[in-house]
């Protein structure tokens, strides 16, 4: 369990350092050039682009921030993915040999009790991701899905939003 917890921090921490590094980059804020042309025109409309609106559209738009959401994780038994506002943090026990578990013993109430407990104590740190999408992207109602399966059935899973925010 605290091998479990310690893989899921450390993903969110790296996913952290990721988005903080990437809202370095570089943007210029340099005037143009002025042209040869010196008449003076009306102002046109300027109409901009939409701008995505979730933060899936924004992973459509740009494929890379999924892939930063997965840096750092080489395992094939925690997967992420973003549907609507919410990052998907799925950790399959199935596909996880190094642990020792059976099917049976993952569908025991008991176990999914200390699933529930280690992930109440870890909810700071996802209510803090959620929180970064939200000032990273700047989509509202942005949270963050932890679940935990066996194959398809779902053993346990919570959902956490900003702080100041309601589920």
């Amino acid at each position: 369990m605290k091998k479990l917890l310690l893989s899921l921090l450390s993903l969110l921490l790296v996913f952290a350092m990721v988005m903080t590094l990437s809202a370095c980059g570089s943007k210029s804020n340099e005037p143009a050039e002025p042209t040869g042309n010196t008449e003076v025109k009306e102002p046109e409309e300027i109409k901009e682009p939409e701008a995505p609106k979730t933060l899936e559209d924004f992973a459509a738009a740009d494929p890379s921030i999924l892939g930063n959401f997965k840096a750092g994780n080489d395992s094939e038994y925690i997967t992420a993915s973003i549907k609507e506002n919410t990052l998907i943090i799925s950790y399959d026990f199935s596909k996880d040999t190094t642990n020792g578990l059976t099917e049976e013993l993952v569908k025991t109430d008991l176990f999914r009790d200390s699933l529930k407990e280690g992930l109440a104590n870890g909810s700071s740190t996802f209510e803090e991701v959620a929180k970064s999408i939200e000032d990273q992207y700047g989509v509202q109602g942005a949270a963050v899905l932890v679940e935990y399966t066996w194959k398809d059935y779902v053993i346990y899973s919570e959902t956490y939003t900003a702080p100041g925010t309601d589920k």
